[in-house]
């Protein structure tokens, strides 16, 4: 009997914090998420621990550095997306601890980086953070998204 091997995609996200603020981008037309506010992050290269993405992926969209020994772990969330086959795994860290002064290293995914109340988000956020955002908040560090 041949079983289909379990195949996913990986991501990573991170929540930059400075004080009671979020770092977040706002999306542009090109792509994904156009017009909503979501964290920095990206898919995990081949050979690339998710630690290693995440402090990648800081480094490209938003200019600053990271240390692992900072990436504190929130969620992670299994997505089925309709027109992929494999599901995404995304990877949710926390960071209140980084170097240099953010900002949007690419415009044209992004129109603008703000930093954003953390108690008083706005509504017009990626639809998979703010499953994400809810869990977080209940202290579930897991969560599945159109299954």
């Amino acid at each position: 009997m041949t079983k289909n091997k379990f195949k996913i995609d990986a991501y990573v996200a991170v929540f930059l914090k400075d004080n009671n603020k979020i770092l977040f981008l706002k999306r542009t037309k090109n792509g994904w998420g156009y017009g909503n506010y979501t964290l920095p992050g990206g898919s995990v290269d081949a050979n690339e621990s998710i630690r290693m993405a995440a402090i990648r992926e800081i480094k490209e969209e938003v200019g600053v550095d990271i240390k692992e020994k900072d990436l504190k772990f929130l969620h992670v969330t299994n997505i089925k997306i309709k027109e992929k086959e494999e599901p995404l795994l995304g990877f949710y860290f926390l960071v209140d601890n980084f170097f240099g002064e953010p900002k949007n290293i690419e415009p044209d995914k992004c129109e603008y980086i703000t930093w954003l109340d953390a108690d008083n988000l706005p509504e017009n956020i990626v639809k998979e953070l703010k499953v994400v955002l809810e869990k977080i908040s209940k202290n579930e560090f897991y969560s599945e998204i159109g299954w």
